[in-house]
């Protein structure tokens, strides 16, 4: 299965340039930054209360997802590096906030220090894996290859509760689906249109253990209709799941297909973000001397990048969240 899955992603690379997407559907008009109105930020604030009576972390999130959240270029650079805001000074309270708690780290990013919410490697985090990676008991889980059972969690827990129980946080963050793509496509099942049903799950996990969860859409596939469309049909699949759960959702996808981004924020490998000043292929576990830094390089010419634009968007996101929490 795995070598088809191969034979699979190679024929995506080589294919067409992508089409353009439906400018009439809806999640495509969704905001950049969550929208918290209405339902959804009664709801958001009926989770945070909730995780204060069970105590949760108010300076502590939490990451679900595939590579484009394992790779070093995400918001690792946050604890490791000093970001260039380029005139946003009001982002310096977010990072210094999430700062401040250590956090456990048994397989950190080499040289990256301190361990905090933005430099821990999840537990709940794998490259190449599907989104129900997470949903699967640990003692069922492989000991090695993509998808790999975490070492620091216990048997009887899912790589998502263990990530839960070690940070206890306020929110979750989460993007996966890119790689269901391949799955759906393999097995002859319409891609996108079980990601409802894979990730419904996970938010109901995230909130009886008193975290708060934030979907996001996953970024494109730039080359190959049956990559591109997948993409589509798989955001419009979270977008409706987002609504229906009352999930504040951020639109990475917006974000990328907006002007002036180079090759839709993805790398020339043509699946992960990219990140400023790298011509090649994203680092994914092993970052070249200078990517941390470049990472978090928010100047107009370096948010033309993925990796970059993504962690801009985080923090701003963390911030809107923070501040609705205040206010109430």
């Amino acid at each position: 299965m795995l070598a088809a899955l191969a034979v699979l992603v190679v024929a995506l690379a080589a294919a067409p340039d992508a089409p353009a997407a439906d400018a009439r559907a809806a999640w495509l008009r969704a905001p950049v930054v969550p929208d918290l109105g209405g339902r959804t930020k009664q709801q958001f604030l009926r989770d945070v209360e909730r995780g204060r009576r069970l105590k949760v972390r108010s300076r502590v999130f939490a990451k679900v997802g595939d590579s484009n959240t394992e790779a070093t270029p995400v918001l690792y650079g946050l604890a490791c590096e000093k970001a260039r805001l380029a005139g946003r000074h009001f982002l310096s309270d977010v990072i210094d906030r999430y700062s401040r708690i250590r956090v456990a780290n048994e397989d950190p990013m080499a040289g990256c220090r301190p361990w905090n919410s933005f430099s821990r490697r999840s537990a709940a985090v794998q490259s190449g894996s599907f989104s129900n990676w997470s949903l699967r008991t640990v003692s069922e889980l492989p000991n090695s290859g993509y998808y790999a059972a975490p070492e620091q969690c216990d048997p009887d827990e899912t790589p998502l509760t263990c990530e839960l129980r070690i940070m206890r946080p306020r929110y979750v963050f989460v993007m996966t689906g890119s790689n269901d793509i391949r799955l759906d496509y393999f097995s002859g099942t319409q891609p996108g249109s079980q990601i409802g049903a894979r990730l419904g799950p996970m938010i109901k996990m995230i909130r009886e253990r008193g975290s708060t969860p934030v979907l996001s859409t996953i970024p494109p596939i730039p080359r190959g209709p049956i990559g591109w469309d997948g993409a589509v049909k798989t955001n419009e699949g979270i977008w409706h799941l987002a609504r229906r759960r009352h999930v504040p959702l951020v639109n990475l996808w917006r974000a990328l297909t907006g002007p002036r981004m180079v090759n839709f924020g993805i790398d020339v490998g043509d699946l992960h973000l990219s990140v400023f000043r790298e011509t090649g292929e994203t680092p994914i576990l092993s970052p070249r001397p200078t990517t941390y830094r470049d990472s978090v390089d928010f100047r107009p010419e370096a948010l033309r990048y993925g990796a970059n634009r993504r962690n801009l968007i985080w923090l701003k996101t963390l911030r809107k969240l923070d501040r609705v929490v205040r206010r109430g």
